[in-house]
């Protein structure tokens, strides 16, 4: 079994690729976002429901990766509580 601070060093190391992933996840938000504005901007004045049905899709994914990164968050906040507890 490992000891202590190899545990929390572990649990350190699993926080850092978790920002890292947040970060992604946070740039793919913010794309999503660009590609609404886009798809607004490109299709104004057009009342296909096709436009609206993609614009709605995207903001599905949006939520989507709104709850990936809270679900990022709660997993990092419960390790580091595990963490703190050693």
């Amino acid at each position: 079994m490992a000891g202590i601070d190899d545990v929390k060093s572990g649990i350190a190391q699993a926080a850092d690729s978790a920002q890292d992933g947040a970060a992604l996840i946070q740039s793919a938000i913010d794309k999503h976002n660009e590609a609404i504005a886009q798809l607004r901007d490109s299709t104004s004045g057009s009342s296909n429901p096709k436009v609206e049905s993609s614009i709605g899709l995207l903001d599905q994914v949006i939520q989507a990766l709104n709850e990936a990164l809270a679900h990022n968050s709660g997993a990092m906040n419960d390790a580091n509580d595990y963490a703190g507890m050693l």
